[in-house]
């Protein structure tokens, strides 16, 4: 690795991610998540087992080195 390497730079971590985590109240929360490799990303929410109303936000990210 150079000086200039590091897990941003020699990683694929840009792309499409997407799970269930738990919910206190519900089936579980679908989660999809875009991340950008010019730092932004994009985020859809849904609540399972109820209105199906999906939610949504963006915005930027901030490497920790």
């Amino acid at each position: 690795m150079g000086t200039g390497d590091n897990s941003m730079t020699v990683l694929d971590w840009d792309g499409t991610y997407q799970g269930v985590i738990r919910c206190a109240d519900c089936e579980g929360i679908q989660l999809v998540i875009k991340l950008n490799t010019d730092l932004t990303y994009s985020l859809q929410m849904k609540y399972l087992g109820k209105d199906g109303k999906v939610f949504e936000s963006s915005g930027t990210l901030k490497w920790n080195k």
